[in-house]
């Protein structure tokens, strides 16, 4: 009888019902890090110990599960702990922050304006009142909405306004390096993407944005040929993908999966780069060092490290690594051949502000470049950043 209460309170908790009678394996990744929260509460322990549970969530998931999160805390006395570099998502819900910083410095810990005020990391809204001097600094929209508000105000006393130049599509001229017509997939047996007529463009980053279990994963892996499709077409630079191997699609589409653990085999990070070039018939090794063939047009492996932030890390065994750490690796693996198009599912998970701002970077010049860039995203900071269409 206990457990049959345990059971309901926390299917309810977390809006589970819905899923309760789903096969673990049909079930999304966001779909899956609910459950695993579940389980965990389905316990009833003292401290709950969180590590980024809401970097796979959509924002009205990770809404769910906070509240969930707080109501444990203020009904039951439940003490939490969560790691989160998604602090736009948790900073309204927290009493308190602890910062450990990278270079040596001291611990900081404290009420969350306090800490927040001492570091450079923060939330784009954070970041935002610092810039304008805003007393008490903002952590929700609601704070940030009275401050600029009176911002806008006070500039429009001087004839200044706001004003939003959206970009012209210009790289329409060209034909599409990415389409699908009427596209089919079925997932654990159900239909999630049912006639989708998508294209992709050279010189632009598209956002796919959507619920968990929505189809978004699927529909990417059907434009690689990972997933076999009910109905419709796959079509890469013109050609269509129906009789083509996985591996043959992926010479000209870089596809980063949600979890970079299936990209890593490499002794070293360095070396899952050059393991990439050579499956490519770009790089080969003799006598222990690898050799990149003359005339290959790929990426220079020691700069893609820099700019990834993954220098001091080159001759890391990759599995070893944090899950920022080595969702990086994996996008190095993948871009180290410049593909012409590359597709991300969740490339920001376990990156830091510091990190984002650098990828965010790197995928602007990809973009100058020609590169047609597909990202499956829940972070709403990093679609607004960067896409040209959502």
């Amino acid at each position: 009888q206990e457990m049959r209460v345990r059971v309901e309170e926390t299917l309810d908790l977390l809006d589970l019902e819905p899923l309760r009678a789903r096969a673990l394996k049909t079930l999304s990744g966001g779909e899956r890090q609910r459950v695993a929260i579940g389980a965990a509460l389905a316990l009833r322990p003292q401290i709950l110990v969180l590590d980024e549970p809401t970097s796979q969530l959509d924002p009205k998931s990770a809404e769910d599960v906070l509240n969930a999160l707080v109501r444990l805390n203020t009904d039951l006395g439940l003490t939490i702990l969560l790691a989160e570099h998604r602090l736009e998502r948790v900073l309204p819900f927290v009493d308190r922050v602890i910062y450990l910083p990278d270079d040596g410095g001291p611990v900081l810990s404290g009420e969350p304006r306090a800490v927040l005020e001492q570091i450079k990391l923060g939330p784009p809204l954070v970041q935002l009142g610092k810039a304008l001097d805003w007393r008490p600094l903002p952590l929700t929209i609601k704070d940030g909405l009275r401050f600029s508000r009176s911002h806008l105000q006070a500039r429009s006393g001087t004839g200044a306004r706001p004003t939003l130049e959206p970009r012209a599509p210009q790289h329409r001229r060209a034909a599409p390096y990415i389409e699908a017509s009427g596209l089919r997939v079925q997932y654990g047996g159900r239909a999630v993407v049912q006639g989708v007529d998508f294209a992709v463009w050279p010189h632009e980053i598209v956002a796919l944005m959507g619920r968990n279990g929505a189809g978004k994963t699927s529909l990417i892996k059907a434009l690689v040929g990972l997933v076999q499709p009910q109905a419709g077409e796959v079509r890469i630079g013109g050609v269509s993908t129906a009789r083509q191997p996985v591996a043959e699609i992926c010479r000209k589409v870089g596809y980063l999966p949600q979890d970079p653990n299936t990209l890593l085999f490499a002794e070293t990070v360095h070396d899952e780069m050059m393991a990439t070039l050579r499956n490519h018939g770009l790089a080969s090794k003799g006598g222990g060092h690898w050799q990149v063939k003359a005339g290959a047009r790929v990426a220079d492996p020691v700069e893609l490290l820099r700019r990834l932030r993954l220098s001091a890390k080159a001759g890391a065994y990759p599995r070893d690594l944090s899950v920022g750490e080595r969702q990086r690796v994996a996008l190095a693996a993948i871009t180290v051949t410049l593909p012409q198009a590359l597709l991300l599912d969740e490339p920001t998970r376990g990156l830091d502000y510091g990190a984002k701002q650098e990828l965010a970077a790197l995928l602007k010049q990809w973009r100058a470049d020609g590169m047609a860039i597909v990202l499956v995203t829940h972070d709403v900071e990093l679609a607004a950043l960067l896409a040209d269409r959502v």
